[in-house]
């Protein structure tokens, strides 16, 4: 419900004065300014409680967790990747 709701907040917010806004933690806002700051992650942002970077090597979208480690989940990524395409030919 809430994600339905969040998708239609610009037009639920033209048709009345609420504003809606997602509440995002100290720790998520925190994984977004490293993954801003990361050479390997084009940008960060956060979606439906989920925190995301764009890969530079592969212009994907990767979804990153607090706990884990930036540069191994591209380089997991990136080989992820690799092999498909591999697999794919």
């Amino acid at each position: 419900m809430k994600s339905l709701v969040m998708r239609r907040r610009r037009t639920i917010k033209e048709r009345s004065s609420v504003k809606m806004q997602d509440d995002i933690t100290k720790d998520n806002l925190e994984l977004i300014r490293k993954l801003n700051e990361h050479s390997g992650v084009e940008y960060g942002w956060y979606y439906n409680c989920a925190i995301y970077g764009k890969c530079k090597a592969t212009e994907m979208r990767v979804r990153f967790d607090l706990y884990d480690g930036i540069s191994e989940v591209i380089r997991k990524h990136i080989k992820d990747v690799n092999n498909k395409n591999k697999n794919s030919r």
